[in-house]
């Protein structure tokens, strides 16, 4: 290969955005690096960065812009390496430098979920291999990147690993108790081994909230594991990003597919390889290519049935999500040509009642209502479950030897029974109240049988919402308590990876803080201090109970009003740069952004605005966000301030918009005050040069000249097109 043509084209992130935009760059801190001053839409460049890591840097352009920088060079590169294969000159050790680079881009760059988000990453990856021809795409796959990841790497990072039923992140999964849900979990065994000719291939157990569902599905998935038979499962929970959509569902049942028969591997993996974005195509053809084909491939001997077990549907937020799914697994099922038999738990609401009763599911269907149960049963199981949990207590807890010997009452367990009205979620969180270490069961099993409920006692959940009154009541500092509840309960909030440790420092707590605020709501909301295991719900009936006012009545949590007080205490919270590797502070003003959306001008957020600021390290977070969006957001509050607040925000945000020149450029024309930030800009880098054409009020020009350099970028991109 020619010497004259640097082939470890890494196009650093300052010479791309110059280049994009027509203009003349020349970096002067490393003597090794090649720059072209010349326009690169004339002449072929020959750009030289040594860390192809500033890529990211790029991020503080307007979002539209991030990805044509990034398809840019993408597209720069795989022309160059695929004329170089072509030309006599070809060297594939000349690759070395270049192929780093490349599986940065198209393959590294997805797996820093910050940097994936703001880039749409996959997009300009689809993107990218539609413009090349096949032969391109051949090249780039074999010659370009002998180190790409393989079927089963892409595979494993799109898996919600939250949602096996035997997942170590499912803490203590509710399981029936012994000698309980026999009859149900018989029925339901027995259907799924039937070895007669199988007409129903989906079985739904419906329910209640609090009726058992789970603890049925993960006792029934425990033994259909232990009698050998392939099993996969997905456990949805709202409040959790990980598995409140079906966007992972299949991903997460091929993995376990190729768990419990290895012989599939192979084709799925290679299925995956030759189409990365397989995960971006709907969730029927990813069934069929990851699912079923590899099922159909297996010699006949290997095909043993494969149980998957779907837990909470109606716990997936989107409710069009949920009737795709019954849609497109009843579609399998009419089929019959595969043995996957589906087992489906969820409540009996409207929009899956309905989509279970279209023509092509219910020919497959079975279902079982827990609902129609007789109470009498329920009732006896129910007594059975207390009784052996208050004998545990009595010989586990820290204070047992306080307790009366003939503790509890027979009454007392018959109170608690009939209050539970035949749902064991009454019974789970009654022996969570008696059960706290720190207490004396004895005195909280009196409590609980002198609440009652205010008002009709005739409501479904009357005593368990007074329950939870109860529980509530001893919570100190609950507008604290609501504002972390909120977080928990806005799905676009679920951070399922944070600490504990992280979460005090969004809140500004001290250390300890959190697990004093919640001790007294052990029975209802998990929490392991310094842990990476998330703080959460321990049932879903909590949420239905805090967001519907008419049960909780003071303990309602308005979302609309207290997210306006979340974002004050995140304008007003400062993340550690200890915390920066965990990407807390991007998170932080991630949530500012998605929470000035829902924000009117107050006095207390414009109070908590002039507080907002950022640690040392924390200012590099703003070059992974399109954190502009904050200054955009903040134009339309009017606090009557005359920019008080907005001029605050705004000097913090000079500060990076120094070291992104080309930002502060585009910035330059959007925003209202840019007198202020040129000003600013000067007093943190005296050499910013206002660019050509801006004169203080004559702003046409400046404009002007932005738009003939955004059509040299367009111009730019057809070219290399």
């Amino acid at each position: 290969m020619s010497s004259n043509v640097v082939l470890a084209v890494k196009l650093g992130s300052r010479e791309i955005l110059y280049a994009l935009n027509g203009l003349q760059f020349t970096r002067g801190d490393d003597e090794s690096t090649e720059v072209s001053t010349r326009r690169c839409y004339r002449t072929t460049p020959a750009f030289h960065v040594p860390n192809a890591l500033e890529i990211p840097k790029c991020l503080a352009l307007p979002h539209h812009c991030q990805v044509q920088v990034l398809r840019l060079a993408a597209k720069y590169l795989a022309s160059l390496l695929v004329n170089a294969r072509k030309s006599s000159e070809w060297n594939p050790s000349a690759l070395e430098e270049t192929s780093p680079w490349h599986d940065h881009l198209i393959v590294n760059v997805e797996r820093r979920d910050s940097v994936a988000i703001a880039l749409e990453a996959r997009v300009l990856t689809r993107d990218l291999w539609r413009m090349m021809d096949p032969s391109e795409a051949e090249v780039m796959q074999s010659g370009i990147c002998p180190n790409r990841r393989g079927g089963l790497e892409i595979l494993t990072e799109q898996v919600a690993r939250a949602a096996f039923h035997n997942s170590a992140q499912r803490i203590d999964p509710p399981r029936c108790h012994p000698k309980t849900r026999e009859d149900v979990l018989e029925t339901m065994f027995e259907w799924i081994m039937s070895s007669k000719q199988r007409e129903e291939w989906i079985l739904w157990l419906n329910g209640a909230a609090g009726a058992g569902k789970s603890a049925i599905m993960q006792t029934l998935a425990e033994r259909c594991v232990a009698a050998l038979m392939a099993v996969a499962s997905f456990f949805f929970f709202r409040t959790d990003s990980t598995r409140n959509s079906i966007g992972p569902l299949v991903a997460t049942l091929a993995y376990q597919l190729i768990q419990t028969i290895p012989e599939v591997s192979d084709h799925i993996q290679h299925i995956i390889e030759n189409n990365p974005l397989i995960f971006d195509q709907t969730i029927e053809s990813q069934l069929q290519q990851l699912i079923v084909q590899p099922y159909l491939h297996l010699p006949a001997h290997l095909r043993r049935p494969f149980v998957v077990f779907i837990d909470g549907l109606d716990e997936c937020v989107d409710h069009i999500e949920q009737a795709t799914f019954i849609k497109v697994f009843g579609d399998i099922a009419q089929k019959r040509d595969v043995p996957i038999v589906f087992v489906i738990a969820s409540r009996r609401e409207r929009q899956i009642e309905a989509a279970f009763g279209k023509e092509h599911v219910t020919g497959v269907l079975r279902t079982i209502p827990l609902d129609e149960l007789s109470l009498a049963q329920t009732s006896s199981e129910i007594h059975l479950y207390l009784t052996d949990k208050f004998e545990e207590i009595k010989k586990t807890h820290p204070r047992r030897q306080d307790l009366p010997l003939n503790w509890p009452q027979e009454s007392s367990i018959e109170s608690i029974v009939d209050k539970s009205s035949g749902q064991f979620i009454y019974a789970s969180v009654v022996v969570n109240f008696v059960s706290t270490p720190h207490t004396l069961p004895s005195t909280q099993l009196s409590i609980i049988k002198n609440i009652r409920p205010r008002g009709a006692t005739d409501r479904p959940f009357a005593n368990l919402d007074a329950l939870y009154k109860y529980i509530f009541s001893k919570v100190e500092q609950l507008d604290v308590v609501k504002s972390i509840l909120v977080m928990m309960l806005t799905t676009w909030f679920s951070t399922p990876s944070m600490t504990i440790k992280e979460i005090e420092a969004l809140f500004s707590l001290q250390a300890g803080d959190l697990e004093s605020l919640l001790a007294n709501l052990a029975a209802v909301i998990h929490c392991i201090p310094y842990t990476t295991t998330e703080v959460k719900f321990l049932h879903a009936s909590l949420g239905d109970f805090l967001l519907d006012q008419s049960r909780s009545e003071e303990y309602y949590i308005d979302l609309e009003e207290h997210r306006l007080q979340l974002l004050c205490i995140f304008f007003e919270s400062h993340i550690p740069d200890a915390l920066y590797y965990r990407n807390v502070e991007g998170w932080r003003i991630g949530a500012i952004v998605q929470l000035l959306t829902y924000a009117k001008a107050t006095a207390p957020l414009q109070c908590s605005i002039l507080k907002f600021k950022f640690g040392d390290i924390s200012i590099d977070i703003v070059a992974y966000y399109d954190n502009f969006s904050i200054l955009n957001s903040l134009q339309n509050l009017d606090f009557g301030d005359h920019g008080q607040a907005y001029h605050h925000v705004l000097n913090i945000f000079a500060t990076c918009f120094a070291k992104r020149e080309l930002a502060t450029i585009y910035h330059y024309y959007s925003h209202k005050f840019p007198e202020e930030l040129v000003t600013r800009m000067k007093k943190i880098n005296p050499a910013f040069e206002v660019p050509k054409g801006w004169q203080k009020g004559k702003h046409e020009r400046a404009i002007s000249r932005f738009r003939r350099l955004k059509r040299e970028a367009k111009y730019l991109l057809d070219y290399l097109h």
